[in-house]
């Protein structure tokens, strides 16, 4: 706790600003970019507390915001994500009633139904069982596969044994370990 892990996540998603230097993506284009709108997002950042980034009223509501500010909404996209995340019969439901996996998951495909080059994941295995967890990081390892990257922030070993290509360890806010 308190290493760099999700601040890191927060630099390259674009919602902190470093305070030297600067983040530069591939082709030399600086994080400044970000703040032209576009067709989709650079970044998905998905929030240890889910409570703090989620603000629709239902699970459908609060998966298609994001597409239908990019203008990219169907019904199908909609289904395909929520059946991702298991949150198909859940479509309806108030966003307070869910559990907070539920809440996470909800969270997570909102981000990925947007297909952002890079998806920051901060601590998935928050209030997920093991099968959930298991078909979610599957979906992300085949997203990986597709080109996207993205980066997972967890103390969970197992998650990381069994998922991850690449490990930098954080200490102190430095890489200790890669």
């Amino acid at each position: 706790n308190g290493t760099g892990k999700s601040t890191v996540g927060k630099l390259l998603a674009g919602l902190m600003k470093p305070r030297i230097g600067a983040i530069v993506w591939p082709g030399r284009r600086r994080l400044s970019w970000l703040a032209r709108r576009r067709t989709q997002p650079h970044a998905g950042f998905v929030l240890q507390d889910p409570t703090v980034q989620l603000f629709c009223d239902t699970v459908a509501d609060e998966v298609s915001f994001g597409l239908r500010n990019y203008d990219r909404f169907s019904d199908a996209r909609l289904a395909a994500v929520l059946e991702v995340a298991d949150l198909l019969s859940l479509r309806d439901r108030p966003i307070r009633a869910l559990s907070c996996g539920q809440q996470q998951r909800t969270a997570l495909a909102a981000s990925l139904a947007l297909m952002p080059d890079l998806l920051i994941v901060d601590e998935p295995t928050l209030g997920q069982d093991w099968g959930h967890l298991s078909q979610l990081m599957d979906h992300l390892v085949s997203l990986n596969q597709g080109g996207m990257t993205i980066l997972i922030v967890t103390h969970d070993y197992k998650v990381i044994c069994r998922y991850v290509q690449r490990i930098l360890v954080l200490q102190g806010g430095h890489v200790i370990a890669d």
